[in-house]
């Protein structure tokens, strides 16, 4: 292997869920959907190193190996674009969201508090506690959002026409 790898700028708890998960550099499995779309976001590298431009107040810089691709080689592409860097985060967002809706949603049910519940699996994914708050509340959101589309849904009548 190359370890030839490119640098990404992600919220810190993304960050951190992915170095949890995955190891520092982070090392997505050959055959996963995130080395798949890696490699198709990834252009051939530029001669000079392009800079990075400065992150924002509340990102963290993250490493992530390129894997050996047959059609891509990373020796020639391991370049990420603003606009690729930018969706790759995008669906790593929408991983982490998945995640930490499948794990977290039967805490909806338990009569134990959601609060410890979330902070619990927080613990377990690595995010340090500065940033638990906001994971915190991107589960309420969800929560909110799942229950006005169940508010809306149409009224099923169970009348059936016969007496």
């Amino acid at each position: 292997m190359k370890d030839i790898t490119l640098q990404i700028y992600l919220r810190p708890h993304l960050a951190a869920w992915l170095r949890t998960r995955w190891g520092n550099p982070v090392r997505f499995p050959v055959r996963s959907y995130e080395n798949m779309l890696l490699h198709f976001l990834v252009t051939r590298g530029r001669r000079a190193p392009c800079p990075l431009s400065p992150p924002e107040a509340e990102k963290e810089r993250v490493s992530i190996v390129l894997t050996d691709c047959a059609h891509r080689r990373p020796e020639y592409y391991h370049h990420l674009t603003r606009r690729a860097s930018l969706d790759f985060a995008r669906e790593l967002e929408r991983q982490f969201r998945l995640q930490l809706w499948q794990e977290c949603s039967p805490l909806l049910l338990q009569r134990s508090g959601l609060n410890s519940g979330l902070e619990r699996w927080c613990q377990r994914q690595g995010i340090k506690v500065e940033h638990r708050e906001g994971v915190r509340q991107k589960f309420y959101r969800m929560r909110k959002i799942y229950d006005a589309d169940r508010e809306n849904e149409p009224k099923r009548s169970h009348y059936s026409g016969k007496k």
